[in-house]
């Protein structure tokens, strides 16, 4: 189960990430992710980036995206370490896949109907949920597996 002090660290961790600089292909939603679950001490996020899909990995992430071998769905990633839940299910700490103009980006559910989100333009922002179009909402097997227990 998730421990009452992971839970207490979600707002330190949220605060950290205003401070980060996010840029597409360099820091972006994808490092948002791996860092709020580094942050409240849920690893297998950077487990699955560094073993990565498709050749793409976290060591030569920015180099790909800069040769234009990303792959714009990131599914097959996120799959390797979440599963898709339904909508009445959402918890805080569980990722909402939007639907972008051009790419799809994630966010993190933070509760109360907001989350957390990155974009080049604006850096990390706690927004409405309700703003963006959510195509699916996943949870961290970990983390489910804790909720369970």
């Amino acid at each position: 189960m998730i421990t009452r002090e992971q839970i207490k660290k979600i707002p330190e961790v949220v605060n950290r990430l205003f401070e980060k600089k996010y840029e597409l292909g360099v820091r972006d939603c994808l490092t948002l992710i791996i860092d709020f679950f580094d942050g409240i001490g849920i690893d297998i996020p950077r487990k699955a980036a560094e073993k990565g899909f498709n050749g793409v990995t976290l060591s030569n992430y920015q180099e790909k995206w800069e040769m234009g071998e990303c792959r714009e769905d990131y599914l097959p990633f996120l799959e390797t370490f979440t599963r898709e839940i339904e909508p009445e299910q959402i918890l805080p700490g569980d990722i909402l896949i939007f639907e972008g103009p051009e790419l799809d980006f994630w966010g993190i559910y933070l509760g109360f109907g907001n989350c957390i989100v990155c974009m080049e333009d604006w850096g990390a922002r706690v927004m409405p949920a309700k703003v963006f179009k959510t195509k699916e909402i996943r949870r961290t097997k970990e983390w489910a597996a804790k909720r369970a227990a």
